[in-house]
C-alpha cells in the first residue's frame, strides 16, 4: 500500500490528492484509487482534461482556505498513472490568484517551490508581489524580488516600482531608496519616468533635502532630467519657502539644455507670492513679455493678483488685472473670486460689486464673498437679495454661505430671520457646525429672550441635526440664564455639561460662580467649586481665585477632603 503525504511523497502532496479525489468522484463510476476504470468518453477528452484542471484548482483553493490537508492511502501505483492531470506552474498561479489571501498564497508558493521543486513562472511572482503589497506585507514582497532574481528572471520596472512606492508610502523612505538603487542588480533598466516618480514621492513626503540629493546623485547621473523633473524641484523649494534655491534650479536647467515651460514659471511665481515676495513675482511676470517662447497666462496673473490681495494692496492687484486684460489674457472664475474677496475684505463693496457684474457666471464662492462684503458693510438687505439670486440661478448655498448671512442678521438683531435660515438649512439638509447655532442662541440671549434660545438649543440636540452643542453653546446659555436671574437653569446646564463629556472652561466657570455670588447663592457657588475640584478641573477655577478666597472666608471651615483641596488650590494661587 502506498501512503502519500507531505513527508513521504512531496511530488503529490496530500491536499492535491484530496482535490483529485473530489473531482474523481464525478468522473469515475467507482473511486479511481480502488482500481475502477474511468468512463471512456471522459478519459480521452481534451476538454475534460482542461475542465479537470480548473476544478482541481478550485478544490485546492477550498482545501487551503479550510486548512484541511488530509493524507490518503492508495492501493497501488497504477492509481497514480490514471491521474492524467499533474500540477503545473500555471495551476499554481491560478491557485494563488483564486485564494485572494496574500499570506496563504505565499505559503503555498513557498511549499511548491521547496517541496515540489517548481520553478515558478514570472507571472506568478508578479501577481503574488502585487497581492502582498496590497495586504501591506512589504517586506515579504521585497524578499520575493530576491527570489525572482535567483530564479534567473529580469525584474520589470513596473514590479520594482510597485515595491519601491509601497515602501515609500508607508514611510520607509530609506528602504525604498536603497531598493531603487539596487535596480542594476536586478537587471532592471529604469526609465526617466521611474526616476521622476521617486523624486515626486520624496517631495510629497516633505523630504526636500533627500529629493535634491537623489536628483543630483541618481537622476542626473543615470538619465537626462526633463522639464517635469526640474518643475518638481521648483515646487519643492517653493513649498518650504526656499525661493533662492529655485533660481539655482533655473541655472541647472540651462546647463542641461532644458527650457522652462509654463508650469516652471507659474510654480516659481506662485512660490514667490506665497513667501510674501509678491513684488519679485510681479517683476518676473513682466519680464516674461520679453521671452520669445513664453507668454504669461491666466495662472501667472492670478498668482500675483492673489498675492497683492493678501497683502491688502488692492490698487496693485487692480493694476495687474487691467494689464491682464490689455494683454488679452482672459480672467477665469478664480481670478474674479480672488479680486472680489479682496475688495470685500477691504470694505470696498462698490468696487467688488462692479467686478461681480463684469463676470458672466459667478459660483457659490463668488456669491458668498459678496454676501459677506454686504453684511460687513451693513447692507444686509442687499446680501439677502444676493442669497435669493443665488437660488434663482440654480445654485445651492453651502453651510459657509448660510453662516455668513446668519452672522450678519444676528449683528443687526434680526434674529427671527436668522432663525428662519436655520430652519431652511434643516429643510435642505445642510448641516453646519455648532458655531452657526451659537450665533443665533447668543443673539437671543443678549436681548434677554432665553426661552427662544432654549428652543434653538433643543432643536440643535435633535437626532436629525447631527450637531451636538459644544462648550461655547453651554457657556452662552449659562451666561444668558444668569443675566436673567435664572440661576437654577444655569446650574442645571453646568451639570449637564459633565453628562455629555463637555468640560467647562474658565469663561464658563467665572460667569457662573460670579453670578451665583452676586445672587447671594453661596452654597450653590460652593457646590460648583467642589464639583470642579472633585473632577480635577482646577484650570477652570484660576480666573475666579479672588472670588474663591472671598467665599472661603464666608463659609464655615470644615475638616474635609474637599476643604483641603480648596486650601491647597488657594495656597498655590497666593
Amino acid at each position: 500500500m502506498l501512503r502519500l503525504s507531505f513527508s513521504s511523497s512531496p511530488q503529490f502532496p496530500s491536499f492535491i490528492f484530496a482535490a483529485y479525489k473530489q473531482i474523481a468522484a464525478a468522473r469515475y463510476t467507482f473511486s479511481p484509487f480502488c482500481g475502477s476504470n474511468p468512463r471512456p468518453e471522459e478519459a480521452e477528452s481534451p476538454e475534460n482534461n482542461s475542465s479537470t484542471g480548473s476544478e482541481v484548482v478550485e478544490s485546492i483553493c477550498n482545501l487551503l482556505k479550510q486548512e484541511k490537508l488530509p493524507t490518503f492511502e492508495l492501493t497501488g501505483e497504477s492509481a497514480v498513472k490514471r491521474l492524467t492531470l499533474t500540477l503545473t506552474p500555471e495551476h499554481v498561479l491560478n491557485v494563488i490568484s483564486g485564494l485572494n489571501d496574500a499570506e496563504l498564497g505565499l505559503k503555498f508558493f513557498r511549499y511548491t517551490k521547496a517541496a515540489l521543486k517548481f520553478k515558478h513562472i514570472a507571472a506568478t511572482y508578479d501577481h503574488l508581489i502585487s497581492s502582498l503589497l496590497r495586504a501591506g506585507l512589504n517586506e515579504s514582497a521585497r524578499e520575493l524580488l530576491e527570489d525572482l532574481k535567483d530564479d534567473g528572471y529580469d525584474i520589470s520596472c513596473k514590479t520594482l516600482m510597485e515595491v519601491v512606492t509601497s515602501l515609500a508610502t508607508t514611510g520607509k523612505i530609506d528602504q525604498a531608496l536603497d531598493l531603487f538603487e539596487k535596480a542594476p542588480d536586478f537587471k532592471c533598466s529604469l526609465s526617466l519616468v521611474c526616476y521622476n516618480e521617486v523624486l515626486n514621492f520624496l517631495i510629497e513626503k516633505g523630504s526636500v533635502d533627500k529629493a535634491l540629493g537623489f536628483f543630483k546623485c541618481q537622476l542626473c547621473k543615470n538619465v537626462s532630467p526633463d522639464s517635469y523633473s526640474f518643475n518638481m524641484l521648483v515646487k519643492a523649494f517653493c513649498s518650504v519657502g526656499e525661493v533662492k534655491e529655485c533660481f539655482k534650479v533655473l541655472d541647472m536647467m540651462k546647463s542641461h539644455s532644458c527650457r522652462p515651460n509654463d508650469v516652471t514659471v507659474n510654480t516659481f511665481i506662485t512660490g514667490l507670492c506665497r513667501v510674501n515676495r509678491v513684488d519679485e513675482g510681479y517683476r518676473l511676470l513682466r519680464q516674461l513679455h520679453t521671452f520669445k517662447h513664453y507668454r504669461p497666462n491666466v495662472y501667472s496673473y492670478t498668482a500675483v493678483i492673489r498675492g497683492f490681495c493678501k497683502q491688502g494692496v488692492l490698487g496693485k492687484a487692480q493694476k495687474v488685472f487691467n494689464e491682464m486684460i490689455e494683454c488679452r489674457v482672459r480672467p477665469n472664475l478664480v481670478t474674479y473670486n480672488v479680486l472680489i474677496d479682496g475688495f470685500c475684505k477691504e470694505g470696498n463693496i462698490d468696487e467688488a460689486y462692479s467686478m461681480f457684474r463684469k463676470m458672466k457666471n459667478g459660483d457659490v464662492v463668488t456669491y458668498t464673498s459678496m454676501i459677506d462684503g454686504y453684511c460687513k458693510a451693513g447692507k444686509t438687505n442687499d446680501a439677502i437679495m444676493l442669497l435669493h439670486e443665488l437660488s434663482e440661478r440654480g445654485m445651492a448655498a453651502n453651510a459657509y454661505t448660510y453662516s455668513v448671512m446668519i452672522n450678519g442678521l444676528c449683528k443687526e438683531n434680526r434674529l427671527s430671520e436668522a432663525h428662519d435660515l436655520l430652519k431652511q438649512m434643516k429643510e435642505r439638509r445642510i448641516f453646519g457646525g455648532s458655531f452657526i447655532y451659537n450665533m443665533v442662541i447668543d443673539g437671543y440671549c443678549k436681548v434677554g429672550n432665553v426661552e427662544q434660545a432654549n428652543k434653538i438649543f433643543e432643536e440643535m440636540k435633535g437626532r436629525d441635526r447631527g450637531c451636538a452643542p459644544d462648550k461655547r453653546t453651554y457657556t452662552i446659555l449659562i451666561y444668558g440664564h444668569c443675566m436673567k436671574g435664572r440661576m437654577a437653569e444655569a446650574v442645571s446646564l453646568f451639570h449637564e455639561m459633565f453628562r455629555v463629556s463637555c468640560v467647562p472652561d474658565e469663561v464658563t466657570v467665572q460667569a457662573l460662580v460670579t453670578s451665583l455670588v452676586k445672587a447671594s447663592m453661596l452654597d450653590e457657588a460652593r457646590s460648583v467649586i467642589f464639583t470642579l475640584l472633585a473632577k480635577g478641573i482646577t484650570p477652570g477655577l484660576s480666573s475666579c481665585s479672588s472670588i474663591i478666597n472671598y467665599l472661603f472666608r464666608q463659609w464655615k471651615i470644615e475638616d474635609t477632603e474637599q476643604w483641603t483641596k480648596l486650601k491647597e488650590f488657594l495656597d498655590k494661587k497666593s
